[in-house]
């Protein structure tokens, strides 16, 4: 026994091979899972970055924007995509996002210098009742909070805890196709959904057995193909990871926005359907 300062002991164990096999396993799945969060929490970042800040530039209000971001960036980067493909250069989530998202700044930057002065937005919620104590626009930010919350913790509980770890997939149906779409835009950097195939590029190419690439939508590939070319995380772990935000957040955010736009004035309502936006399965 080896004593330091009189209060710590370091005490030396006759480690086997299991023992240091285990330990690394240990190590290497709380990595992994925490490349899955971190990958949940940067397509969130480029889905609703972007589009929130180009949407603002033509004045469309806070909320509003916020909920509609990912529309706009999904739609915006299959045109850049597209046009990348046909300029014959390879994409990657370093010239698709950054651009976009400075092309997005500086245009809410001369939109606020051309409009200085001038109040009001495009696009407010009509205003209800409420039934939190203050304004309108607090008691819809407190619903989109408690939106995603539920959400959040209903996709964790019925999606995630199902996973045996954070690069599972399921080996049936069209998950072949859809996990070999993504590999193939990371590797051959053609992400357009004029072109998709499963033998994109080198010599996966020659060994097609049908030469075709076709249009396919494909805007979930490359969200997912982002995230894999930012963080080189696996193929499986990026799609459960865009399968979460999706599922977690997105969706939810954009059903609180049609309940609050449809019931206005029934605050009851709005509240209520967090916690029915995931209660049935498709």
């Amino acid at each position: 026994m080896l004593r330091y300062n009189n209060s710590f002991d370091l005490r030396l164990y006759a480690w086997s091979g299991e023992d240091v096999w285990a330990l690394l396993r240990g190590v290497w799945w709380d990595i992994m899972w925490g490349l899955f969060f971190i990958s949940v929490l940067l397509a969130t970042l480029f889905l609703y970055a972007p589009g929130y800040f180009l949407l603002r530039a033509f004045r469309i209000s806070r909320l509003v924007g916020l909920a509609c971001a990912p529309f706009v960036v999904l739609v915006v980067f299959g045109l850049i995509c597209a046009a990348y493909a046909k300029a014959g250069v390879f994409c990657s989530w370093i010239n698709i996002v950054p651009p976009f998202l400075i092309a997005s700044l500086v245009l809410l930057a001369i939109a606020r210098l051309a409009l200085r002065g001038r109040t009001g937005s495009i696009g407010m919620l009509p205003s209800g009742t409420g039934m939190l104590k203050g304004s309108t626009e607090a008691f819809d930010w407190a619903c989109l909070v408690l939106y995603v919350c539920v959400g959040v913790a209903v996709t964790v509980y019925v999606f995630v805890r199902t996973l045996d770890g954070p690069s599972s997939f399921l080996q049936e149906f069209d998950n072949v196709h859809h996990l070999g779409s993504i590999r193939g835009f990371v590797e051959s950097g053609d992400w357009s959904s004029f072109g998709v195939s499963l033998y994109p590029a080198g010599f996966e190419a020659s060994v097609a057995p049908l030469q075709v690439s076709e249009f396919y939508p494909s805007a979930w590939h490359g969200v997912a193909a982002l995230l894999v070319s930012a963080l080189d995380v696996p193929v499986a772990l990026a799609a459960n990871a865009t399968n979460f935000t999706f599922a977690g957040i997105v969706f939810p955010v954009s059903i609180f926005l049609l309940i609050r736009f449809f019931f206005p004035r029934i605050s009851k309502a709005v509240v209520l359907g967090a916690f029915c936006t995931l209660a049935f399965s498709a």
